[in-house]
């Protein structure tokens, strides 16, 4: 079982671009802190990102970054240039796929976006990200699928033909991918298990197990037992690398796998609470609504409701 893709599979991490910006010297921008991640590529040029509570980090040409806390941040192309919201602007930037800023100075362009993740299983992943990833050009140097993925995303971009949106918005998808396999290749200090399994095996293929049956009859014995751990082992060493329980995270799991199956099967309810491992729908419901605020009924209701009205999130996708 590769954890990674299951996760991003679960997290439904689908990113659509702001638009192509093209700033002049002097510019700077804060950004709201949002419940997703926001990246900007460097297309031309060099800026600084900043954050409360974090020394400035300078990006070049070529780099990538995201923003995976949900904090306000602010990019400039000087650490003395004066600071606008860029909410004013964001969504006739949007609209127009361009972002201009004029200006007299040197310019750099940027590619600007953002992922939505799915609430039930995205802290999962977020939880094991550094609250911002840079991978600079160097490092895609040395990833030639990034590299092929960025070049083709440009020229997408530029070229400008018909279903260049779509195509477009699927290359940021797999840019996500990209981006964290180079990220985890390059970074410096602890890795998420899902990027490093040799940092601790008994724990990674934990997690293997419980993502290739999430349904099964887990317990942190059972679990412990197929690893070859004591339980307060397995438990300790768990909790230490995925920062929470075994079966919270099993039920987390759980719980995000039942959402994608209301959203998007015509499964009775008996029969998604039965392949996420519970016998009872009413303690499936209960654990459901304790993890969602809502009953099954009513999360797939509101599912339908939402798809039958075009709303699909802040990113229009």
């Amino acid at each position: 079982m590769d954890v990674l893709s299951d996760l991003l599979e679960r997290t439904r991490a689908r990113g659509s671009l702001f638009a192509q910006s093209v700033l002049h010297a002097p510019w700077g921008f804060r950004f709201s802190a949002e419940p997703m991640i926001q990246f900007h590529v460097v297309l031309r040029g060099a800026c600084h990102l900043r954050r409360a509570g974090a020394e400035p980090l300078a990006l070049h040409q070529g780099d990538v970054v995201f923003v995976v806390a949900e904090q306000e941040y602010e990019l400039v192309d000087a650490l003395d240039s004066p600071v606008t919201s860029f909410a004013p602007f964001q969504r006739a930037a949007r609209a127009e796929g361009t972002f201009v800023w004029p200006g007299d100075g040197e310019a750099t362009k940027l590619l600007c976006g953002a992922y939505e993740l799915d609430p039930e299983c995205g802290p999962s992943l977020l939880g094991q990200l550094p609250p911002v990833l840079r991978v600079s050009a160097g490092d895609g140097h040395r990833q030639p699928a990034l590299r092929t993925t960025l070049a083709a995303l440009t020229d997408e971009l530029q070229q400008r033909q018909a279903g260049a949106q779509l195509v477009a918005d699927r290359l940021v998808d797999a840019l996500f991918v990209h981006v964290l396999r180079t990220w985890s290749t390059t970074a410096a200090g602890e890795l998420p298990l899902w990027a490093s399994p040799d940092a601790d095996p008994a724990v990674h293929q934990a997690l293997a197990l419980v993502h290739a049956e999430p349904g099964r009859d887990w317990s942190v014995e059972r679990i412990a037992a197929e690893v070859q751990l004591s339980r307060s082992a397995f438990s300790r060493r768990f909790s230490s690398a995925m920062g929470e329980p075994p079966m919270t995270y099993v039920t987390r799991l759980r719980m995000a796998i039942a959402a994608e199956l209301l959203r998007d099967s015509q499964l009775p309810v008996q029969a998604i609470a039965r392949r996420v491992g519970y016998d009872s729908v009413f303690a499936f419901s209960t654990a459901f609504k304790r993890a969602t605020g809502g009953a099954p009924t009513h999360f797939r209701q509101g599912s339908r409701a939402a798809a039958g009205s075009g709303l699909t999130g802040s990113l229009g996708r």
